[in-house]
């Protein structure tokens, strides 16, 4: 088991640097978190423990969750301007730069907790971390 958790965490390892170059030759973070998230879906885990499986599915889903919420927010100055405008007329006074802010941080948050949720799992089944 410790085995497939440690080749399950190489091609996370792997599909994440792809993910960041993909943002650095142009793609929309949106879509190379969404693209991220489906792969790490496809990953076989069939050979690591459910505890493993389960807490990885997590930490794919708070990814896709993440995608989606930076697909929600202004992608440019215009779209900055029309939402803050839009969101004042409703009585966000911040334009609702407030709201995304908690949203966008819960998203990323949940992404780090999920992460540390497999590490410790990892762990326990003696695999080594990337870092050691």
């Amino acid at each position: 088991m410790r085995s497939a958790i440690e080749s399950v965490m190489a091609t996370d390892n792997q599909m994440f640097d792809r993910m960041n170059s993909s943002v650095s030759s142009g793609t929309p973070p949106a879509q190379a978190i969404a693209s991220y998230a489906a792969r790490l879906k496809s990953i076989d885990m069939s050979q690591c423990p459910p505890e493993f499986r389960e807490a990885y599915l997590r930490h794919a889903n708070a990814w896709q969750g993440l995608g989606m919420q930076i697909d929600k927010e202004p992608q440019s100055f215009i779209e900055s301007v029309l939402y803050g405008f839009l969101n004042g007329l409703r009585g966000e006074f911040d334009g609702g730069l407030g709201r995304l802010q908690r949203e966008h941080d819960s998203r990323f948050e949940a992404v780090v907790t999920t992460w540390g949720e497999v590490e410790a799992i990892a762990v326990r089944y003696g695999a080594r971390l990337q870092s050691q």
